[in-house]
């Protein structure tokens, strides 16, 4: 079997700037800089099409000091000033939306959905990378509150700093290489809301000596989720478990004791506890245990079954 690679994370795309359209005027005394084009409501004529009326030459003007432009007026003698009153400016900064990638501080988030009732975004990582992250459970942007829901594919993929982790319960899933090669994290609690954790979540982590699923909510154990996790000794799975994929604990070397309280198990796949100790014994309930005898040793599994 293949040893992991990192996968990359995903780059976030700059927001292209908006060009001005042709034959657009900007609003009066704003900076060139202003994002985004002008907005004419409805009925109203684009000034950049008026002209003023032709001056009248018969007879020559007074002299004047310093003439001030009256309102309406331009500074070119015979050009009428467009009248600005009721042009519209759309708002500075663009609305958020499902996939935009907003940084907090150091904190990093993937929004997931930005509908009214559903905000909810994932935790995509940290800028500056530092020994203990707490993940907050919730995070304002723009003056609105969105929930925590997911630690993002490859949030802390590769992060060699973090020792330690504390995830909310508001997050209901842990994604693809999450943890990945965090070859320091020693511990780490799944909180009770968490449905899935992805494949190859905390593969390679190889100094985890502690996992501990608080909740009965985890329905499935991803592909190479806990492989070569090499100081791994033992591991309780919750009363939620249904499915447990090929390879999830494939060479953790040390781990010697599973417990699996689960009568619910349908699939264990491929090599999922294959390299494990020799020594290693795993507990199942009584009611299941013909049936998971059955999935274990079809699974490649050849150590001890209780």
């Amino acid at each position: 079997d293949e040893t992991p690679g990192t996968d990359e994370k995903p780059g976030t795309d700059e927001n292209p700037g908006t060009d001005e359209t042709p034959g657009t005027d900007t609003k009066p005394g704003s900076s060139s800089g202003s994002s985004g084009p002008w907005f004419y409501p409805a009925g109203n004529t684009n000034p950049s099409t008026s002209t003023g009326t032709k001056p009248d030459t018969s007879q020559k003007p007074e002299p004047e000091t310093n003439p001030q432009p009256q309102p309406g007026q331009s500074q070119n003698p015979g050009q009428t000033e467009p009248d600005t009153g009721d042009l519209q400016q759309p708002d500075e900064q663009p609305q958020v939306k499902a996939g935009d990638n907003i940084q907090s501080g150091d904190e990093i988030y993937e929004v997931i959905s930005a509908a009214d009732g559903k905000r909810e975004i994932a935790y995509s990582g940290v800028a500056k990378r530092k020994q203990t992250v707490s993940i907050p459970s919730s995070v304002t942007i723009r003056g609105v509150v969105y929930t925590v829901t997911e630690i993002a594919d490859n949030a802390f993929d590769g992060d060699q700093k973090m020792t330690g982790v504390e995830i909310p319960v508001t997050v209901r899933k842990i994604g693809n290489s999450a943890f990945q090669n965090c070859t320091k994290l020693k511990s780490v609690t799944i909180p009770e809301n968490v449905k899935t954790i992805g494949k190859k979540a905390f593969c390679g982590c190889k100094s985890l000596r502690s996992v501990t699923f608080s909740g009965r909510q985890v329905t499935t154990i991803g592909q190479k989720a806990f492989m070569n996790n090499t100081n791994l000794k033992k591991i309780v799975l919750p009363a939620s478990i249904k499915i447990i994929r090929k390879h999830a604990f494939y060479s953790c070397k040390k781990l010697k004791a599973v417990q699996i309280k689960s009568v619910k198990i349908t699939t264990i796949g491929k090599n999922a506890f294959r390299g494990v100790s020799k020594s290693t014994l795993i507990k199942v309930p009584a009611a299941k245990k013909v049936a998971y005898q059955k999935l274990l040793k079809k699974s490649g599994y050849t150590g001890k079954i209780q």
